[in-house]
C-alpha cells in the first residue's frame, strides 16, 4: 500500500508502515513470549490492538482522503478504528471488556470495514481516475 499512499500523503504513509512494524514486532514478542515462559503477557492483545487502531485509522484517513474508495467505506473504517481504540483503552482501565458480551460491538464497524475493503477492491478496484490525476499532476509540475 506504501507505494499508492505516498502519492496522497508520504509522511502519513510511513507512519502507516511503522505503526504496522511495531503492531508485527509486538506480535512476534509476545508469541515468543508465549512460548517460552508458557504465560500471557498482561493484556497482550489490548496493546496489539492499540497499534492495530493507529495503522488502520492512518490508512483509513488516507484512503478517505485521497478518494480511492468511496468515502462512506472509508469513513467506515475511521469510525471502526477509533471505536477499537476507544475500546482498548477503557478495557486497560477495567472500565468494560471488549472481549465478552456487549463490550464486542466494539469490533462491529472495523470488523465490517475489514469485510468490505477487500471485496470492493477485489470487485471495483481503486479510483483509477485520482491515480491519474495525480500522475497528471506530477507531470504538470516537471
Amino acid at each position: 500500500m506504501f507505494p499508492i499512499l505516498k502519492m496522497f500523503n508520504k509522511r502519513l504513509a510511513l507512519g502507516y508502515v511503522i505503526f504496522r512494524i511495531i503492531e508485527c514486532i509486538i506480535i512476534v514478542i509476545g508469541g515468543i513470549y508465549l512460548l517460552s515462559l508458557l504465560k500471557l503477557m498482561w493484556k497482550y492483545e489490548m496493546i496489539v490492538f492499540v497499534f492495530t487502531a493507529f495503522g488502520g485509522l492512518i490508512f483509513s484517513y488516507l484512503l478517505f482522503q485521497s478518494k480511492l474508495i468511496p468515502r462512506y467505506l472509508s469513513g467506515l473504517g475511521i469510525i471502526g478504528y477509533v471505536m477499537l481504540f476507544l475500546g482498548t483503552i477503557l478495557d486497560m482501565l477495567y472500565l468494560i471488556n471488549i472481549n465478552e458480551g456487549a463490550g464486542m460491538l466494539i469490533y462491529l464497524p472495523g470488523g465490517l470495514f475489514e469485510l468490505f475493503l477487500p471485496i470492493w477492491l477485489f470487485i471495483k478496484g481503486f479510483n483509477s481516475s485520482v491515480i491519474a490525476a495525480v500522475y497528471d499532476r506530477k507531470d504538470n509540475q516537471s
